[in-house]
Formats: structure tokens, C-alpha cells, sequence
């Protein structure tokens, strides 16, 4: 039992999110990046701010790539809002971000990464 668990504790399946990006501008001089921001906080988790809007509330969509929903809600852009992606599997998605006329789109990916190792007989 105790070869077992030095086993799993060793062959780790890790996700991480990599190149997240962004796409999309205000149509003022201003960018909508200054007013809403998606920043890739770890552990697959997302968190929104919202700076300056007039709305006080934004809409918040996830779809993949093939335009299935994910994920669809409304958060109140006078606090931060934190998305927890731990349960998509791995494939390309996009998180909008509407909020008084304004749309933010960021895509991302999340690949799964396996490490693997050889453990002795005893």
C-alpha cells in the first residue's frame, strides 16, 4: 500500500493554462483592457477586474472553439470576479467579458502534462 501511494504521489497529471491572450478594443481612445482586465491567477483560475465602467454589472461567457457554451453569468464590476477553469478538459477556449457596450475576448488553452517515473522494486 505504501509503494502504492509513493506511486500516485509520483506520477502527477498537472494542468496549466498557457497562452492566454487578448483580443479586442474600446471603441474610444481609452482600450477596454484598462477598464476590464483577465489575469491567469494559477491552479487554472481566472480572475477578473473591472476598472472605471459606467455598467454595474458584466456579462461573462466561456466557449470553446466549436461555440459550445461553458459558462454563462453576470458578476458586479464593483468587485473583482474569480473563474475556476479546473473542470474543462484540455482544448482551446474563450472568455468574453461584456459590460456597457464594451466586449473583451480572451482565448486561452489548457493542456494536460503528465510526468512519469520508474520507482524501485523493494
Amino acid at each position: 500500500m505504501k509503494k502504492l501511494l509513493i506511486i500516485a504521489a509520483l506520477f502527477t497529471l498537472s494542468l496549466n493554462v498557457s497562452n492566454a491572450t487578448t483580443i479586442g478594443k474600446a471603441s474610444t481612445n481609452e482600450t477596454i483592457e484598462s477598464k476590464i482586465t483577465v489575469k491567469e491567477i494559477g491552479n487554472l483560475r481566472f480572475k477578473l477586474d473591472f476598472n472605471n465602467l459606467t455598467s454595474k454589472k458584466a456579462s461573462i461567457e466561456i466557449t470553446d472553439t466549436k461555440g459550445a457554451i461553458y459558462y454563462k453569468g453576470y458578476s458586479d464590476t464593483d468587485k473583482a470576479f474569480v473563474l475556476n477553469l479546473a473542470n474543462l478538459s484540455d482544448g482551446s477556449y474563450t472568455i468574453t467579458v461584456g459590460a456597457g457596450g464594451e466586449k473583451l475576448s480572451y482565448e486561452f488553452e489548457i493542456q494536460s502534462k503528465v510526468s512519469r517515473v520508474a520507482v524501485s522494486k523493494e
